[in-house]
């Protein structure tokens, strides 16, 4: 979110357009429309250079995504999930336990 509110600051509208799609998409793939549709929403406002309108949704986001809860099967995907989120890959993850 940090990076989003910066984007706006800077007036890449670019970068949050590009988001706003990918949250679009995102959202749809695991049954979260309200997240799908801020995604569609803020792709618009981006599109139509709307600052103001983008601060209100980037807004509403972070007040959607402090209400969502995640839940998986297994401890085992939980750790494969943050690591995916934090960006290591398998062999990061095993060159790190060997030192």
């Amino acid at each position: 979110m940090r990076g989003l509110w910066i984007a706006i600051r800077k007036k890449d509208f670019e970068r949050i357009r590009k988001t706003g799609h990918d949250l679009k998409g995102s959202g749809g793939a695991y049954g979260l429309d309200g997240l799908s549709n801020l995604g569609t929403a803020l792709e618009a406002a981006a599109g139509k250079k709307d600052g103001d309108l983008i601060e209100q949704l980037l807004a509403r986001l972070e007040e959607k995504l402090a209400s969502v809860e995640l839940r998986a099967s297994s401890p085992e995907h939980h750790d494969t999930a943050a690591k995916k989120a934090a960006g290591i890959t398998t062999s990061d993850s095993t060159q790190a336990r060997r030192g």
